[in-house]
């Protein structure tokens, strides 16, 4: 037995395979993404040898795919069961039929991945698909006892598009309420996008606020349901209170995630602005809080507090947050300017000096 590591040709990374011999025929077995998936896989060999040899067990039934999806389709307490089981479905469509678990392979889940592709998702759509797949994979000993051994295959996610997180520009903010303005309808959605630049709150922590969470004594409201399950206290500007004290019940409460970026879309394309992360220079709501830590921290307010209002749990994390603009970036170019004329006022003067020493150094010739 005989246990290397391989460059595949397709994916270009390292991996592991197994050369073995059973009943005087020799196997070779690949795709095994770390050295102790291949490890794990000799031990069941090992294990099953030893059981045979000495008899110490009945023959292990080997598992379908197909049963897996049967038992997974049965337990209805799991991960999100009814998108598994279409997606265990569309994985046995892609694999052989009667396929076992023990044979499945990375090409198997590539395969899986292709067909996902082929439909238009976006890549998070794609890698919750996978995530399923790979929940129900993982969880195939929990269904069956004898697979404690078994290594599933490893399920690479998809790479998406990254989006550069920006700042928005005082002109782009006034397009966009421009837009909100002119619809009597789209109130509520220019209040809260009012908040989200007030207070540096998310749109998720915004939507819990009413009324009745000012704290009228102090000008403050305290956010209980955050991102980070962090309770914090936000200062309100006279503005943002009397844009809050004009809602009795939480704001946004009817308008669902989707609806909410739907919406967002239609203003920017009204705008003329370009939206969404797989846009290139598009913006989402989001950029609003980058654009609230740039526009603070560029007026010298210290990190912490940057910090404090965004809810951070991190201080560092601020950096992340905080962009250069172009009235920074013109203000750094101007001091290179600067600093570069000394330079050549230097090199000015030092040639008129080497000049003058030139000239007297001929006139006492």
């Amino acid at each position: 037995m005989k246990i290397e590591r391989y460059k595949d040709p397709k994916s270009k990374k390292w991996m592991w395979r197994i050369d073995f011999t059973i009943d005087g025929q020799r196997i070779r077995q690949s795709d095994f993404a770390t050295r102790d998936q291949a490890d794990a896989f000799v031990a069941g060999l090992k294990q099953r040898k030893r059981e045979q040899r000495f008899h110490l067990s009945s023959p292990r039934k080997p598992v379908t795919l197909q049963e897996l999806r049967d038992r997974r389709s049965a337990d209805h307490k799991s991960f999100k069961p009814q998108l598994t089981i279409r997606m265990l479905d569309l994985l046995l469509s892609v694999c052989p039929a009667g396929v076992l678990l023990t044979e499945l392979r990375r090409h198997h889940v590539r395969s899986l991945t292709e067909k996902l592709r082929e439909r238009n998702l976006k890549p998070n759509s794609i890698n919750l698909y996978l995530a399923c797949v790979s929940g129900a994979l993982h969880d195939a000993c929990e269904y069956f006892p004898l697979l404690d051994d078994w290594q599933p295959p490893r399920i690479s996610r998809v790479k998406g598009a990254e989006h550069r997180e920006r700042v928005l520009s005082k002109k782009e903010i006034g397009q966009i309420f421009k837009v909100i303005n002119a619809d009597s309808s789209m109130t509520e959605i220019g209040d809260t996008l009012r908040l989200m630049l007030l207070t540096g709150a998310r749109r998720k922590e915004i939507r819990t606020l009413s009324a009745a969470s000012i704290n009228a004594d102090w000008r403050t409201v305290q956010l209980r349901h955050t991102k980070n399950s962090t309770h914090r206290v936000i200062a309100l500007s006279a503005t943002a209170q009397a844009i809050l004290s004009k809602y009795s019940n939480p704001m946004m409460a009817s308008v669902s995630e989707s609806q909410f970026y739907d919406l967002m879309a239609e203003v920017s394309a009204a705008a003329n602005l370009a939206y969404g992360n797989d846009t290139e220079g598009g913006w989402v709501p989001h950029d609003l809080r980058h654009t609230v830590a740039t526009v603070i921290e560029s007026s010298g307010i210290r990190y912490s507090v940057v910090a404090a209002l965004l809810g951070l749990k991190r201080k560092d994390q601020t950096a992340t947050y905080t962009h250069a603009n172009l009235e920074d970036l013109r203000k750094a170019v101007e001091v290179m300017e600067s600093w570069c004329q000394e330079i050549d006022d230097f090199v000015g003067n030092l040639a008129t000096l080497n000049d003058a020493k030139l000239v007297n150094h001929f006139s006492h010739q």
